[in-house]
């Protein structure tokens, strides 16, 4: 360890930095790692819900009709869960469409995102990536300090239209990304349970067997 000692100060602050950054990134990707688990498991587990009766009650008779009966259930999930979240987006492009034909300012799609106008940039820190301090280091240029600051949150009265547009149209965006992962777990829960399920397996005759004697 005694090369950290010889390091610069700017040396040191930049190995701190991507330390931080590091950690940073390695716990975002395992939260939503964690997350997408945890959904995959729930969602998986309404297939079963909607098919352990089925399938005890010998109303489902081999694998072809449990995949054929799961998956029409699925699509039926799927469709209400969609309902919701296109009809939200389709109500937000109604808005933006009426707002521009009232007041006849197309501008307003251009400043979307900006954050020196009437974008939803102006509520976000945003800064100059493109012009982030570098420095050498060990033969690698790297960044040496955090970029420069190009936006502080502050509320634009006159971006309220974007804001209300931005909001609306990304909760609609991550509920059908949802949905759409949901309906991936439970139609690869369908596929795994069907090539399982009607198997015949003699470790089920020698535990009856067992329990018999």
């Amino acid at each position: 360890m005694r090369w950290l000692i010889t390091l610069s100060e700017k040396e040191q602050r930049m190995l701190i930095i991507l330390f931080i950054l590091l950690v940073a990134v390695l716990a975002l990707v395992g939260l939503i790692g964690v997350g997408v688990r945890k959904i995959m498991a729930f969602q998986a587990r309404k297939v079963d819900e909607g098919m352990s009766y089925l399938v005890t009650t010998k109303v489902i008779k081999d694998e072809r009709h449990f995949r054929y009966v799961a998956r029409k259930k699925n699509y039926r999930l799927v469709f209400a869960q969609y309902f919701f979240p296109l009809v939200i987006l389709g109500l937000d492009v109604l808005f933006l469409y009426l707002y521009i034909a009232i007041s006849g300012n197309q501008a307003i799609i251009q400043e979307m995102f900006s954050h020196d106008a009437r974008g939803v940039g102006t509520l976000f820190f945003v800064f100059d990536w493109a012009n982030i301090p570098t420095a050498t280091f060990f033969g690698l240029v790297l960044p040496s300090d955090w970029p420069p600051l190009l936006n502080a949150p502050h509320f634009v009265l006159a971006a309220w239209p974007n804001y209300i547009f931005v909001t609306l149209a990304s909760v609609s965006a991550v509920w059908l990304m949802v949905a759409t992962q949901a309906f991936i777990a439970r139609s690869w829960r369908i596929y795994k349970k069907s090539r399982t399920i009607f198997i015949k397996s003699l470790d089920a005759i020698n535990t009856l067997d067992n329990i018999n004697k």
